[in-house]
């Protein structure tokens, strides 16, 4: 293989590997502060619904 053939069957191959792993590269979706503490005080209330309606 002549050097062309060479790199154009290696960019061939990174595009595909770039293809194959796209999900992954993209961000985590991580939450804010006041978005983790909405969920964190959704919880508490719940489990403090959950265990008001275990008493009756």
């Amino acid at each position: 293989m002549n050097s062309k053939d060479l790199e154009a069957r290696a960019q061939a191959m990174l595009d595909e590997a770039l293809e194959e792993t796209f999900p992954a590269s993209d961000p985590i979706a991580a939450p804010t502060f006041d978005e983790a503490l909405e969920i964190v005080k959704a919880r508490q209330a719940q489990e403090a619904t959950t265990r008001e309606s275990a008493k009756k």
